[in-house]
């Protein structure tokens, strides 16, 4: 029944206005401008047209058939519209109305929840919509479209999800799916995973969790997701001020961290610190095959880079061994005598293309390590492109997951951008680099069992 919601044939958006600005004017405004090629009926009944579509008093007078419902009305007459789709045979609805128990007005939610039961499937209430990148779906106030990709993104909080399209657009992030729940009334987080892991658009699933309503139930579905999709998670309500303020931003219980966390662990899902972490580890999954093993070969051109990305590779308990004496001497056969070969791989400041693609070569093809990370620091003695160039061909090869780290100013944006099409992970810090590789390696152990 969740496809009716993701892949409706038509929508009704309840509440629609005549008036720029209002969110009934903006909703419909998403749905007929981002390409969504359904049925739009807008319901007002105050109005014979809005947006150049015509507006029916109701969902019930609509002569056509209504999958999807979009409600944004004050939260006293929820019920009756309700109602009304219920009688129309709608089949999902996205209530975008907050006023519920969130504000602590349970009771209004319950019989919402009550009326639809069995019948009309339910996101929300207090959600910002949803939108499906797949089929041009914007049925959100959103202020744009996102970029179309293979990352869904589950959030509980409407206006952070707004914002984060912003910015996936701006580092030019594709997603899949954005599904704001809000106060989660009817459809949860686990059937959003449950239907994400059939989702042939979706290939990582992100979310923004404050409080999950059922634990059990979301450790069995994550636990069985997680071994087809990678789930990466953001726990916001860590501390007692945090959780003072989701309980009442979406009147979420947030219950104990580190129970959260340890739950995590134990079902397969990826834990994130805030939410650049959270899409730099989806961006990784989603564009780097999951590692064998905790070894990390660390390739760079700048001494202290590559000590920065030892040390945050052992903080994060991933192993940053010293190389073998035959590997080292391998090395040594064409990198110059500054260099240094033991882990991380220092190949000197002035490395350029045949450095760079002789080193990686020889990391890729060794079994001492499970994953790769390539530096690049910008300096006056060589161009950026080529050592990007270098990675690329070398990763034709590659049964490694590997991600890069080219620092920089604007000299680096060429390089990344060749990095970003042959789907190569970069990252701007050596630190940031390595905790998306520690996403790779935490899939490698779901999938693989390896402690």
């Amino acid at each position: 029944m969740l496809s009716k919601i993701f892949y409706p044939s038509s929508v009704a958006v309840v509440g629609a206005s005549r008036t720029r600005g209002k969110i009934g004017n903006e909703i419909l405004r998403n749905l007929i401008y981002s390409g969504y090629r359904g049925g739009i009926y807008p319901v007002n009944p105050n109005a014979e047209a809005i947006l150049g579509l015509k507006a029916y008093p109701t969902v019930k007078e609509i002569p056509y058939s209504v999958d999807l419902a979009i409600i944004a009305v004050p939260a006293k007459i929820v019920p009756s519209i309700m109602k009304d789709c219920v009688e129309k045979g709608v089949k999902g609805a996205v209530i975008i109305s907050s006023g519920f128990s969130e504000v602590s007005n349970r009771e209004l939610e319950d019989e919402v929840k009550r009326i639809a039961s069995g019948k009309v499937r339910i996101i929300g209430p207090n959600t910002i919509g949803i939108i499906n990148t797949a089929n041009n779906l914007n049925a959100s106030f959103a202020p744009n479209m996102p970029l179309k990709g293979n990352i869904a993104f589950i959030t509980q909080s409407g206006a952070l999800g707004g914002a984060l399209i912003d910015w996936t657009i701006r580092e030019k992030i594709g997603l899949s799916k954005i599904i704001s729940v809000g106060n989660k009334c009817d459809v949860g987080d686990e059937e959003l995973l449950e239907f994400l892991a059939k989702d042939k658009e979706t290939k990582v699933i992100a979310m923004y969790i404050e409080a999950i309503k059922d634990g059990r139930r979301f450790m069995e579905v994550a636990k069985k997701v997680s071994k087809l999709k990678p789930i990466v998670v953001v726990k916001a309500g860590r501390t007692e001020a945090g959780k003072r303020a989701a309980s009442s931003h979406t009147g979420a219980l947030a219950g104990s961290f580190e129970i959260y966390k340890a739950a995590f662990k134990q079902c397969g899902v990826i834990y994130a610190n805030d939410t650049e972490e959270l899409f730099d580890k989806a961006i990784a999954l989603a564009e780097q095959s999951p590692a064998k093993g905790k070894r990390v070969a660390i390739v760079t051109n700048g001494g202290g880079a590559g000590i920065m990305a030892a040390d945050a590779c052992e903080e994060l308990g991933l192993l940053v061994p010293e190389l073998s004496e035959k590997t080292q001497s391998t090395l040594k056969e064409f990198l110059p005598e500054i260099a240094s070969t033991r882990n991380p791989i220092d190949i000197a400041g002035d490395a350029g293309y045949e450095r760079y693609k002789a080193t990686i070569d020889v990391v890729l093809k060794n079994n001492e390590v499970d994953a790769v990370i390539v530096i690049f620091v910008h300096t006056a003695l060589t161009e950026p492109v080529e050592p990007a160039r270098a990675l690329v061909e070398c990763l034709q090869r590659a049964k490694k997951p590997v991600v890069g780290c080219w620092i920089g100013g604007y000299e680096v944006e060429e390089a990344i951008r060749i990095l970003k099409e042959e789907n190569v992970p970069n990252f701007p810090t050596p630190k940031r680099a390595v905790k998306a590789l520690s996403a790779l390696i935490r899939q490698g152990e779901v999938l693989y069992d390896i402690d």
